[in-house]
C-alpha cells in the first residue's frame, strides 16, 4: 500500500511539473549546460 502512495505522490508531482513547464525549462537549460566539449570527458572517464 505504501508502494502505491509513493508512486501516485510521484506521478501526480512530475504531471504538475510537465503543466507548470519545469520540465520543459530544465531539459532546454540542462541542453544547453551540456555541448559536447563539457560532456566529453565524463564519458571518457
Amino acid at each position: 500500500m505504501a508502494a502505491m502512495l509513493i508512486l501516485l505522490a510521484i506521478g501526480s508531482l512530475s504531471g504538475t511539473w510537465l503543466l507548470s513547464g519545469i520540465v520543459p525549462a530544465m531539459i532546454y537549460y540542462g541542453l544547453k549546460i551540456l555541448n559536447p566539449t563539457i560532456f566529453l570527458l565524463p564519458l571518457v572517464l
